[in-house]
């Protein structure tokens, strides 16, 4: 399967266990190819008046399972490659960009050595600074600056989901994970990493998308949002199980 079918599969397997605190809003697929972006993620926490943003570039293992072949192509027939126009995109919004690694080994003892279990490693996580420093797009040696996708929502009780998803992205991609030949984060990388305050500007239009989708008038939004952000492809929404934003939404039920 291609990278875009994967992760429709995915989202769609997503929206479908949380219907009550994810919102999966898709926009166009033209812009990808421009961008080397395909969504941007936010982890909301209204209680806490805290979210934390992603944009994120899926990438598979190849059959081989060896590399992830595509890191570092160019975009099109131009002398850009893709790794650096979404590292410059995430960068104009003020977020980090990271990868989605989709991985599937025969051999599970090239894992890197830790409890995780080895289905736990069907899909991770790394900062796209991190890859592009490696110089090397090999599972192997990209393994050491990653950790397993699921890590980025498995919070204590008692954490907001934007600082845990916030603390994961700074200590276990960003910093924890160092190798001699990524070195440390940044300066430029380590200030697009905060919690950031206040609402996020477009949870407003994904409200009056859900209502919208369900009178059969969905379309026209997203055609607005997807002209006001032209360097994504899509919006998740993620929101604290405790919080009332879309339990209380009329449009609950609403499938995405």
């Amino acid at each position: 399967m291609s990278e875009e079918t994967m992760t429709e599969n995915i989202l769609l397997d997503i929206a479908l266990a949380n219907p009550r605190g994810i919102r999966i809003v898709p926009f166009t697929k033209k812009v990808e190819s421009k961008t080397g972006a395909d969504w941007e993620w936010c982890f909301w926490s209204p209680s806490k008046n805290q979210f934390t943003r992603m944009l994120v570039q899926a990438k598979r293992l190849d059959r081989r399972e060896r590399r992830y072949s595509s890191i570092y192509q160019n975009i099109g027939k131009s002398t850009t490659r893709q790794i650096d126009r979404l590292i410059q995109r995430a960068g104009n919004r003020s977020i980090p960009a990271i990868y989605a690694f989709y991985n599937h080994l025969t051999d599970v003892g090239r894992l890197p050595l830790s409890s995780f279990k080895s289905e736990e490693w069907g899909v991770s996580v790394a900062s796209a600074r991190k890859v592009r420093a490696l110089r090397n797009n090999s599972f192997d040696v990209i393994k050491g600056v990653s950790t397993p996708w699921h890590c980025l929502v498995c919070k204590p009780v008692g954490t907001s989901i934007a600082q845990h998803v916030f603390n994961t992205l700074r200590d276990q991609i960003l910093s924890a994970m160092r190798t001699p030949l990524s070195g440390p984060p940044s300066d430029d990388e380590s200030e697009s990493l905060a919690v950031e305050s206040g609402i996020p500007p477009y949870i407003s239009e994904i409200r009056d998308y859900i209502g919208a989708e369900r009178e059969g008038r969905g379309d026209e939004i997203l055609e607005s949002m997807a002209d006001r952000y032209p360097d994504i492809d899509g919006i998740v929404l993620v929101v604290d199980d405790e919080d009332p934003y879309l339990a209380t939404s009329s449009a609950v039920s609403s499938a995405l």
